[in-house]
């Protein structure tokens, strides 16, 4: 087993860990579509930056279907989905919720691209959802998740597009470089949170007090 994929996966899973932490305080200050569009705006800008790399995409006939499909799962119903979710739900929940993503993937790379899913997946998939279903139904209401159950099937719905949108990645990205992915994603995100930036700020419960 290559140490360089395990140690990228790693850090790559450190700093989507991380900004779970971040998004619950920062809803507390701004609403969400402010905070996703400037999310999204800060990427395309990084992305201009490399235009020249940009300027290699090569389009193949009948591609815009999975292109489309890869934009409209992440970053829009991922974040729309990730972000209403810590709304409702404590950031570590929604991280524990987290722990679905590679087995959903399993079950979504066999039904798009007919990978083979073994009985221990899916019994790990199963003993998953059980959890989650007690996670949010006992740990009852508190300042930090006013209603976890909500909270944790919007998370367990990103998911579902976070583990789509990886089959739909993998599959594009054997005809298209991964920048020239990833920068699309952002310009299609901030044209889709650009009228969301204007709804008013909204409280989460107890977001702020993470950092007093």
């Amino acid at each position: 087993m290559r140490p360089l994929p395990i140690f990228t996966l790693t850090l790559a899973m450190l700093l989507w860990s991380s900004s779970f932490i971040a998004l619950k305080h920062v809803l507390d200050v701004w609403s969400f579509g402010q905070v996703l569009f400037m999310r999204m705006g800060v990427a395309s800008g990084c992305w201009l930056l490399c235009y020249r790399q940009l300027g290699k995409f090569s389009y193949r006939k009948g591609d815009w279907r999975w292109l489309a499909l890869m934009g409209a799962l992440e970053p829009c119903l991922y974040f729309l989905l990730e972000v209403n979710a810590l709304r409702y739900t404590s950031a570590g929940q929604a991280g524990m919720v987290c722990a679905l993503l590679p087995l959903m993937v399993a079950l979504v790379a066999f039904v798009l691209l007919k990978e083979r899913v073994s009985r221990r997946q899916l019994l790990g998939f199963a003993i998953a959802i059980f959890g989650i279903a007690l996670l949010g139904l006992g740990g009852g209401a508190d300042e930090f998740a006013p209603n976890a159950l909500l909270g944790n099937s919007l998370e367990m719905g990103a998911m579902l597009c976070a583990a789509t949108y990886s089959v739909v990645f993998k599959k594009l990205s054997s005809r298209y470089g991964v920048m020239t992915l990833t920068a699309l994603q952002a310009f299609v995100g901030t044209l889709f949170f650009a009228p969301f930036a204007f709804s008013a700020p909204g409280q989460v419960p107890g977001a702020g007090r993470i950092w007093r």
